[in-house]
């Protein structure tokens, strides 16, 4: 770490820092692997203070650990997919 205290449970967002859908982001996950099945958006109610669209606040995150992105969301899923597939 880069000299930042911080207190327990403090999290970290790692991201692209833009707006993006969770439901965009399962249709990607989907369309990378490629599998059977399909999201069904909407089958359940959302759950209580979740928000629909994430955004990342690098912020603190970069403060602490000095990381920026430098992938787009598609290739980081793709790599991650990768990573557990093999």
């Amino acid at each position: 770490m880069v000299g930042v205290d911080l207190a327990p449970g403090t999290c970290l967002d790692f991201g692209g820092g833009r707006a993006t859908s969770v439901l965009d982001v399962v249709m990607e996950i989907y369309r990378l692997v490629g599998g059977e099945g399909r999201p069904r958006p909407g089958l359940l109610p959302n759950r209580p203070a979740e928000a629909a669209t994430q955004v990342a606040d690098l912020g603190l995150t970069a403060e602490v650990l000095g990381w920026r992105p430098e992938v787009d969301l598609e290739t980081g899923l793709g790599w991650t997919i990768e990573r557990f597939e093999g």
